[in-house]
């Protein structure tokens, strides 16, 4: 893990309204930019494809619990459902307090800490 990140997510969309999805994911950076402990919150977006890509780490088990309590899931996420799917979600880390369960709705892997890294945590 990089410095900081207690736990990552790389979360891949499938899209279905270009629009509505690059106005949720900067309505979704403008509250996340504000959370302490939101350490990466990176949308990616390829039109062609109509594919979406969030990349996000937090510090610690409190700034990902702040983030899923926050704004962003519940009063964003539900505004934007028409214009995405979540297709899976792959979650890095160790972060032993989080249980290993499918997140939003998606197949999810975990796959727990690193097993070699050139970063240090």
């Amino acid at each position: 893990m990089r410095d900081g990140e207690w736990v990552r997510f790389v979360i891949r969309f499938e899209i279905l309204d270009v629009t509505r999805f690059r106005e949720m994911a900067r309505a979704m950076v403008a509250v996340s930019r504000e959370e302490p402990g939101t350490v990466v919150y990176d949308w990616y977006v390829d039109e062609h494809a109509k594919t979406g890509t969030l990349y996000e780490a937090y510090a610690s088990h409190d700034a990902l619990r702040a983030h899923t309590a926050g704004a962003v899931f519940t009063d964003l996420a539900p505004r934007y459902l028409d214009a995405l799917r979540v297709v899976s979600v792959d979650a890095f880390g160790e972060a032993a307090d989080l249980p290993r369960r499918d997140v939003l709705g998606a197949p999810t892997t975990w796959w727990g800490a690193p097993i070699a890294a050139v970063t240090t945590g």
